[in-house]
Parts: C-alpha cells; structure tokens; sequence
C-alpha cells in the first residue's frame, strides 16, 4: 500500500473527529468545530494523494483501510 509520510497522522486524526463527532453530549459550537477539522484534514488527505473533491473516495474507509496496513 502507498506510504506517504504524516498519512498514519492525518488518517488517525480524521477518524478520531468522526468519532467525537458521532459521540454524545457535545453542544452544536463543538460538533462544528470538530466538523471543521474533520474538512480541513479531508483536505490535507486528498492533497497528500494528489486527488481532489471530484475524486470518489470514501475517506473514511480507506483511512481505515491505510491505517490497517
């Protein structure tokens, strides 16, 4: 599998936001920040893969699939 340097971050960064994002409890001001960090990391992805936005790619999953090895 591809190895980019700082995707291991940027992967585990980005589930960790859909993760908090999906959790309980957090008042709408955090889950936009959380939102907001989640895009700008998607962003920061799809620049390290050399794609963009009118690439079909579920991010999540293959940040799963990229963390997983």
């Amino acid at each position: 599998m591809l190895r980019v340097e700082g995707l291991t971050g940027m992967c585990s960064d980005y589930l960790s936001y859909i993760d908090e994002m999906h959790g309980s409890g957090h008042d709408y001001e955090t889950l936009h920040y959380f939102d907001s960090q989640r895009q700008v990391t998607h962003d920061q992805l799809l620049d390290a893969l050399g794609i963009d936005r009118s690439h079909p790619i579920d991010m999540a999953a293959f940040a799963r699939r990229y963390l997983k090895g």
